[in-house]
């Protein structure tokens, strides 16, 4: 599975990268012509020793072959130093080393648990390894603040900080956040060796928050930005707000997961960004879609579930009726709806130029979330999901002379080199002597 550079042909974004291995677009859409956007990474969930849970770092190498570039992101900086949590010992010293090792083309981001207290113990170790790792080169371009830690020793307790909410949990305390947040700004570098900016990120629960989403209205989360406002006018520090994005089960509801739906939702988020971003006066406030993806299927006690049996526990898309969990929207839980979310999400176009996303997962893992192996783009053997379920062939070029002056979607400029390409590998061609030509 080999990237490499691209130009980015049909929207507004930075340089594209091209994925040129053949079997690549079995995932996804045929009229995609296999490329990641510069914006994009994946998350790599931590090995769990014996289980045969989690990535493999062979299948991120294939990814850098030639002229590869990859964003990943881990969900704890603990994983990255051997911790050990909840009795299993989660790993990611290998992916910190290929990160090392390859830092001219690899990207990291990662989370920083928070003990509660104005010492944080807790925390106060990875964020010391965390700069040590920098200053010797590791390409860290994101680093989440969480919340909270898995243990809850000291308070609070935050299983999921992507998703918890900020200034909710019992035990969390504004002030002590506030002051944690502020020691990590002056530990870290503004950037790393490689010249990134070091953005830290501030995990805010967006779905399932209603309509209005009360939380941004409260006084602490407030608070929290009036804080961040007032050290980026101090030294500059850029930073970011996260969320994850389920359409699976929020927001896309029965609904196909095309471009348009894409664009509307993680734009929906964006704008939200924004409205904070003018509210405190902050210069630099990046919107970072930390999750997203969609399911191929749901399992049930390691079977494909077939609708027929009650869920007594908690698990992947279920929701609490009359005593059993049962599953929302199983049938949108299908490979083909996963290609066309994954493929929708590759033809975005973002609004900021420091918009990230990261695609859960690289991998096709299971993490004990009560999913099974359902979600990722690659299998064990870091073959593509789906590969022998056969795919349409591209659609040919339209003949000669008959491109259109661009009217709206994909379009591209027929004088420029090296020759644009539209969606489906289709080159560029004339319409009639403008820059601006409708992609077929």
């Amino acid at each position: 599975m080999n990237y490499k550079r691209g130009i980015n042909n049909y929207t507004n974004s930075p340089l594209f990268y091209e994925k040129y291995d053949n079997h690549m677009d079995l995932f996804f859409e045929p009229y995609q012509k296999n490329q990641i956007p510069q914006w994009m990474g994946f998350n790599v969930m931590p090995n769990i020793m014996g289980s045969g849970k989690g990535y493999t770092v062979k299948c991120i190498q294939q990814m850098l072959n030639g002229e590869g570039f990859v964003n990943l992101r881990n969900p704890l900086s603990s994983f990255l130093y051997n911790e050990v949590h909840d009795g299993n010992r989660l790993y990611q010293q290998d992916v910190l080393d290929f990160c090392m090792q390859n830092a001219n083309n690899t990207t990291l981001y990662t989370c920083l648990e928070w003990g509660g207290g104005d010492s944080n113990s807790l925390g106060r170790g990875d964020l010391n390894k965390l700069k040590d790792s920098v200053d010797g080169g590791l390409r860290l371009t994101h680093l989440q603040i969480n919340q909270g830690n898995y243990n809850s020793d000291p308070p609070p307790r935050s299983t999921n900080p992507t998703e918890d909410p900020l200034c909710d949990l019992p035990g969390f305390d504004e002030t002590n956040y506030i002051n944690w947040l502020k020691l990590v700004n002056s530990v870290l570098p503004l950037k790393n060796r490689q010249g990134d900016d070091i953005v830290l990120v501030i995990p805010f629960r967006w779905e399932g928050a209603g309509p209005n989403f009360a939380t941004m209205n409260s006084v602490c989360f407030n608070n929290i930005l009036k804080a961040v406002k007032e050290m980026q006018y101090g030294n500059g520090r850029a930073f970011g707000l996260e969320s994850s994005m389920y359409p699976f089960w929020f927001g896309a509801k029965g609904k196909e997961p095309t471009p348009r739906l894409a664009q509307e939702l993680i734009d929906r988020k964006q704008q939200q960004v924004n409205s904070l971003k003018q509210k405190h006066s902050i210069q630099r406030l990046d919107f970072i879609l930390s999750e997203t993806g969609w399911p191929q299927k749901i399992e049930y006690n390691g079977a494909d579930w077939d609708g027929t049996q009650p869920l007594p526990a908690p698990y992947c898309g279920g929701n609490m009726s009359g005593g059993n969990w049962t599953p929302q929207f199983v049938p949108d839980a299908n490979i083909e709806k996963a290609k066309k979310w994954f493929n929708a999400i590759l033809q975005y176009r973002p609004s900021d130029s420091n918009f990230k996303l990261y695609y859960w997962q690289l991998q096709d893992a299971n993490n004990g979330d009560g999913c099974g192996k359902t979600w990722g783009i690659l299998d064990d053997e870091c073959n593509i999901i789906g590969k022998s379920g056969g795919i349409t062939p591209s659609p040919p070029a339209p003949p000669g002379g008959s491109w259109q002056p661009c009217s709206g979607g994909p379009c591209c400029n027929p004088n420029i080199q090296p020759t644009q390409m539209c969606p489906g590998g289709i080159p560029c061609q004339h319409c009639g002597g403008g820059d601006a030509c409708q992609c077929p």
